[in-house]
This record gives C-alpha cells, structure tokens and sequence, in this order.
C-alpha cells in the first residue's frame, strides 16, 4: 500500500492504491501511525496514484496533523483531479502544504 523513502529531512511516503477510502482507510491509519510513533515527524504523502478519496481517508490525512504535532509537517503532493477538488472543497488545503511534484517539496 506504501512506498517510503528518505528524501533529505522528511520522509516521503507515496501511496499505491487508487482509493484511497474506507475500504483501506484503517490499514492506511495503522501503517501511518507507525511511522509516527518511530519518530517521523516530516512527512511528505506522494498522492499521485489516488485517484479516490472518501471522507474516511481524508480524515486518515487529517490525523496525522494532529499526530505530528506543531513541531512537524504533512506535504501532499501528486494531489490532482476529484483529489484535489475534495481537499478544496473541505478546505484542508489551507491547513497543509500541497505541492505540484515531489522534487517540489525537497
């Protein structure tokens, strides 16, 4: 479900499922958490594969501000289409950074 690498001082997580929804949205959860609790602190979520997002994985997303504290960030990036426009819509764009690609963000 993830791919994760080091991308100088944050770690980039892409996701490679196209919906990213209630049907995944717990293991998705368990998978973040853990990187969380490892101590990852700067995250960058590589969105470009999803291309469906329910309010269950948008609130996995959502979460993961909260668990980061205000010492950490969450980047998207690859965020596009009916992804995007759900992120507008709810008005979580105003809350984190989204980037246009991940070489954006590094």
């Amino acid at each position: 479900m993830l791919t994760i690498e080091r991308l100088k001082d944050m770690l980039s997580i892409r996701i490679d499922v196209p919906r990213l929804d209630a049907g995944v949205a717990d293991e998705f959860r368990t998978q973040m958490t853990q990187i969380v609790e490892s101590g990852e602190r700067h995250l960058l979520l590589d969105m470009d594969r999803v291309e469906h997002i329910d309010s269950a994985g948008l609130g996995v997303v959502a979460g993961l501000l909260k668990q980061v504290g205000r010492a950490g960030t969450v980047e998207l990036t690859g965020v596009k289409g009916p992804v995007l426009k759900v992120f507008k819509l709810t008005r979580m764009s105003r809350l984190m950074t989204i980037n246009d690609a991940v070489n954006g963000a590094a």
